[in-house]
């Protein structure tokens, strides 16, 4: 740390830690300071009602389906028409898919208010139930 000004960079900053000090905080003291913290919080406690375990089979299906656009090549032989759309229903990867979609719709569409964190006190918040019946607060 001492080899990379690491130490004496703190040092620095300690000695003048009141003048340090006021310049972040007129940094932060206007409106566009203040939005940006108070939604850099929000996204913080967001991030903490994020079900890690129930987000990564999506974004494996997700990093699936991203290479599968990026090997993919456009030609204009390759029109798809709607008896093509219709047929392609039969195709188990794109049924799943589609299965996936609507399921991620519904999810969507549920009612949320009474989870939203910013209208309402942690104690006021709804439950949320899981497929399993289990009750969760997010």
């Amino acid at each position: 740390m001492k080899e990379r000004g690491v130490l004496s960079l703190l040092d620095g900053l300690f000695s003048e830690g009141d003048k340090v000090l006021n310049v972040l905080v007129k940094a932060a003291d206007n409106a566009e300071a203040t939005n940006t913290l108070k939604n850099l919080l929000l996204m913080v406690g967001v991030l903490g009602t994020i079900n890690v375990q129930q987000l990564e089979p999506l974004l494996l299906k997700l990093n699936s389906g991203v290479a599968r656009v990026a090997e993919y090549r456009d030609s204009d032989d390759d029109k798809l028409g709607y008896f093509d759309i219709v047929r392609s229903l039969k195709d188990p990867e794109i049924n799943r898919a589609l299965s996936l979609l609507f399921e991620f719709l519904k999810g969507m569409g549920e009612k949320t208010e009474g989870l939203e964190r910013t209208t309402q006190l942690p104690e006021n918040q709804d439950l949320h139930q899981s497929k399993d019946g289990r009750l969760e607060n997010r």
